[in-house]
């Protein structure tokens, strides 16, 4: 294993929420972001993105990973829009096969009891037409989910060349990443199953508080600082995975390999 997740640096990477100066504050800066996001959907979130980004950028820098200061209002916009952006990129083509689904089958549906009403051979025809749209409706939702999950595989690693770079043009580049990220799809697949341990934990913490009569109503209480560390995280986790595929060699990446075993 490479040395971006030995069990020493996973544990530096787990623990620097907590070692960070003011940390207290600034998580709970985070938290309430997130809070306020589920009563003002979405631009609350907006500045969240950008301060992972630049948690992802430390890493990618080979800094010591802490918690910023939240004294870069205007930054933390403009980086989480263009965190944004290139998600809703990579995820576009599969929203917009579900989309097109969804659209087709609505006109079928809604359409049916015009041609019904009309008799003869039309009420056929639009049974007919209003079957083929819920198979193409049935098709586009397994199609459509699976084009969005892959796309949101390789975001982590283009965002980190967006931040590395500072270019939102940059993670549209796949030509300058690609290779590294293929390089490193070892060390990418198991940073991707450490952040999906965290996030399912969240998952499933928020998911028993929502099925709670007690703490039901706590659930954006209890899944904004669960989300929001799981989030501080990963991002340095595929920072550090990032750094270490740019900096290293293949023939370099090897020899670590054989020491980790």
């Amino acid at each position: 294993m490479a040395q971006a997740h030995t069990i020493s640096t996973l544990k530096e990477t787990f623990g620097f929420p907590f070692r960070s100066p003011d940390w207290q504050g600034r998580f709970l800066v985070g938290t309430a972001l997130l809070i306020l996001s589920f009563v003002i959907p979405f631009l609350p979130a907006i500045f969240v993105y950008g301060y992972v980004l630049d948690i992802m950028r430390q890493a990618i820098e080979g800094r010591p990973l802490s918690l910023p200061a939240w004294d870069d209002w205007g930054r933390f916009w403009s980086d989480g829009w263009r965190v944004f952006l290139v998600g809703l990129a990579f995820i576009a083509p599969g929203i917009a096969l579900l989309c097109g689904g969804s659209a087709l089958y609505f006109v079928g549906s809604a359409s049916l009891p015009f041609f019904e009403s009309s008799g003869g051979d039309l009420a056929g025809v639009a049974l007919t037409l209003f079957l083929l749209s819920f198979a193409i409706f049935f098709v586009s939702l397994f199609a459509g989910s699976l084009l969005a999950v892959l796309g949101t595989i390789p975001f982590p690693f283009a965002a980190a060349h967006l931040a590395a770079q500072n270019s939102l043009g940059a993670a549209f580049r796949t030509s300058e990443w690609w290779p590294a990220l293929r390089r490193s799809k070892v060390e990418y697949f198991i940073a991707w199953v450490i952040v999906f341990g965290l996030f399912g934990i969240t998952y499933l913490a928020t998911l028993l508080a929502y099925y709670s009569l007690i703490l039901c109503f706590l659930v954006p209480v209890l899944a904004a600082p669960l989300g929001f560390y799981a989030s501080l995280v990963a991002a340095a986790l595929f920072g550090e995975t990032y750094r270490e595929a740019i900096a290293e060699p293949p023939a370099r990446r090897q020899v670590a390999r054989k020491k980790a075993r």
